[in-house]
């Protein structure tokens, strides 16, 4: 921890803070982002924006990897670092997306994003349909984690009520496949 105390290169201060959005998981009940603070500085219980989404969230906690998590007050720029954000649907988060504090919300985005699009997709019927709420609620999870998966009510005539799911490829598919049956035994 005491070389956490050098600090990294700080590009011009009094920059507004701007950040982009690497990766983001559920962690006590709150989303973890991980962000690259690419100008300006942040500090906990800030308000901050993601220009993707058009959506404003306060900083409950922030802090760094080393490798564990390790709170701070306030990133600046150039250090990679988390936020534990209240995100009531993960579907909101779009990685790659822009992070900056709510009164630079007319800045530009750092870098241009799309939402991923689905490119293989398969169907998911439950063995009985009184197994249906079971399938959605593993599929809601699933989801959580997973913010690229893409999931849609579908009806057959010969297995009842089911879901579409949308992955990036063939290789998506079989990972979470492999993941939902070691856990959730659902497939």
């Amino acid at each position: 921890k005491q070389w956490y105390q050098r600090r990294v290169a700080i590009t011009a201060g009094g920059a507004q803070f701007q950040g982009i959005l690497h990766d983001c998981t559920y962690l006590r009940g709150l989303v973890l982002l991980t962000v690259y603070v690419k100008n300006g500085s942040v500090s906990a219980r800030q308000s901050v924006y993601l220009l993707g989404s058009q959506k404003s969230y306060v900083v409950k906690e922030m802090g760094v990897f080393l490798p564990a998590l390790y709170q701070t007050e306030s990133l600046s720029a150039g250090q990679v670092g988390y936020f534990l954000l209240k995100v009531p649907d993960i579907q909101e988060i779009i990685i790659g997306d822009t992070i900056c504090s709510t009164a630079a919300s007319t800045l530009l985005p750092i870098q241009t994003i799309s939402k991923p699009k689905p490119a293989v997709f398969s169907g998911v019927y439950p063995d009985e349909e009184g197994d249906f709420g079971a399938l959605k609620e593993a599929l809601e999870k699933l989801r959580r984690s997973d913010t690229s998966l893409s999931a849609t009510p579908a009806q057959n005539h010969v297995l009842g009520r089911g879901w579409t799911l949308g992955f990036l490829g063939t290789l998506h598919r079989s990972l979470q496949s492999a993941s939902t049956r070691s856990l959730e035994r659902v497939w």
